[in-house]
């Protein structure tokens, strides 16, 4: 199931060159969680904020889960 426009996605990342690096040096499944995240989402406003966020930590380097790391 896709919700939302995926061209707010790739404008979001087009506006942080180093998230958008970070999303296409990762494998298809990394880039995948991502994306299934965010279009998982069933409000606009809640897509809006994994849009931001999933910008923030691409531009840090963070793959998807990446708090469950070093667990």
């Amino acid at each position: 199931l896709c919700r939302g426009d995926p061209f707010q996605i790739i404008a979001a990342l087009a506006a942080v060159p180093q998230a958008e690096a970070t999303l296409a040096g990762f494998a298809p499944g990394q880039r995948r969680d991502y994306l299934e995240w965010i279009t998982a989402a069933k409000q606009a406003a809640t897509r809006e904020k994994r849009i931001a966020q999933a910008v923030e930590w691409l531009a840090e380097g963070k793959k998807r889960n990446w708090k469950y790391e070093n667990c």
